[in-house]
């Protein structure tokens, strides 16, 4: 099941990665070696190099690599804009997520990243995030997407399923390292998913920068009464702003953009790989494989804050997006 939704992403893995991110218990990293090999023998597995995909998806191999040289550029640029964010008041962590933080990022990807604010300041940080965003662009190269912001008296991320485990997971912080660590161990119902998973980033991705002192002077200036009430006016705003530019029910932005948090309108990709990951388990595994693809994304669409957000299925444009992107997604 593993190589199968690793197969969504075009992502071949090494038999340590496969290891790691198994969605069952195993101790013993040889039982999955051997397992490994008993499949590449009976063809439904290939093995290229240190790779491992399935049978044929050799493609995907040489695939990765070119995706690892763009994505090692892409970190410079991810770092640079880091430290810019690191100086907008009331941030807390800024990190990658997405594709970019397992080196699979596709041509047209964006530098998705993950933010944690101060309680209560949540959507001042993100204004000030979207003017920065646009001067990146022009003077960085690079495209950043603040696709989760979170506060840090709420950093259980929802709802609780394969994918959002995975997106966890693989979460690399560039900056605010002990917020990073309240963020993991907030998450350690990742464990339910993928019982081998240490997350804790990439260390050598991380720079910790003191906030500098006209951080804190708006901090102080903003911490009061009158940063909780512009804070609250900047929320309204943004949310009728995106209610019309992506022409979508204002009930439905509120479930992503709350005040606590912000999640990808309709849960983005997630129902396109609940869809999909059953569809090709099917293909490759059969009814059952089907079935326990469909077990695994069954549960948790509820569990923790925020999961009555999750979509009941594949949106779209999101859909469609993901098959574009992704070979494995079509």
């Amino acid at each position: 099941m593993t190589l199968v939704y690793s197969d969504l992403f075009d992502y071949p893995l090494t038999a340590e990665e496969l290891h790691r991110d198994l969605v069952v218990p195993c101790d013993d990293p040889g039982r999955c070696t051997a397992a490994l090999a008993e499949m590449v023998g009976d063809g439904t597995v290939e093995c290229d190099g240190d790779f491992y995909c399935l049978a044929g998806r050799g493609a995907i191999v040489p695939l990765r690599a070119a995706r690892r040289r763009r994505a090692a550029r892409r970190w410079r640029q991810a770092r640079r804009f880091a430290r810019w964010l690191a100086r907008v008041p009331f941030v807390r962590m800024v990190a990658v997520c997405g594709s970019q933080a397992v080196d699979n990022a596709t041509r047209d990807a964006d530098v998705d990243l993950f933010l944690v604010t101060a309680p209560g300041r949540l959507w001042l940080a993100q204004s000030a995030t979207m003017v920065l965003r646009r001067l990146a662009r022009l003077a960085i190269g690079i495209e950043p997407c603040p696709n989760y912001l979170l506060s840090e008296d709420r950093l259980e991320v929802a709802p609780h399923t394969l994918y959002t485990a995975r997106e966890v997971a693989q979460v690399v912080p560039l900056w605010g390292a002990a917020t990073a660590q309240r963020f993991f161990a907030a998450n350690r119902w990742i464990g339910r998913f993928l019982p081998q998973r240490r997350p804790g980033g990439r260390p050598e991705q991380l720079r910790d920068t003191p906030p500098g002192r006209l951080k804190t002077a708006l901090e102080t200036l903003l911490g009061g009464a009158a940063g909780a009430r512009l804070d609250r006016l900047v929320y309204g705003l943004l949310v009728r702003y995106y209610a019309r530019r992506l022409r979508r029910p204002r009930a439905e932005i509120e479930l992503a953009y709350r005040r606590e948090r912000q999640v990808v309108v309709t849960g983005g990709y997630l129902g396109a790989v609940a869809e999909r990951f059953a569809i090709r388990a099917g293909e490759v595994l059969g009814d059952g494989g089907r079935a326990a693809a469909e077990a695994i994304f069954a549960g948790g669409w509820e569990a923790g804050d925020g999961g009555d957000g999750a979509p009941a299925g594949a949106d779209p444009l999101y859909a469609e997006l993901f098959a574009r992107r992704y070979g494995g997604g079509r």
